[in-house]
């Protein structure tokens, strides 16, 4: 398997089919992450404060490869599903934080 970390490096690969690969497992665990509700808000928080959001909209940007796009897209929806998820289960309205980023994409 591969650490969260090694996923988010992965998807800024050079190499395309690691880019896929990578944008897709990380859709899958903030799918979990979303089925999983508050119990998984540590890994969300972990994920967010890697800069997972800028990760997957740079992905957005890939104008030859619509497999990742659809990647990214399909994992942005797992995201705003799992923070969504969290935050219903707490009782209270899904918060968007503004992005510290400094780097691009």
């Amino acid at each position: 398997g591969y650490t969260i970390l090694e996923l988010l490096r992965l998807s800024r690969s050079a190499f395309q089919a690691q880019r896929i690969l990578a944008t897709s497992l990380l859709g899958q665990v903030l799918s979990r992450v979303a089925e999983k509700g508050a119990e998984a808000q540590l890994l969300l928080d972990f994920m967010l404060q890697q800069d997972v959001t800028i990760v997957l909209r740079c992905a957005l940007d890939e104008p030859k490869n619509v497999t990742l796009a659809a990647a990214a897209a399909t994992s942005l929806v797992a995201l705003l599903n799992a923070s969504a998820a969290i935050s219903l289960r707490r009782g209270m309205p899904p918060e968007g934080e503004p992005s510290r980023a400094k780097g691009r994409c």
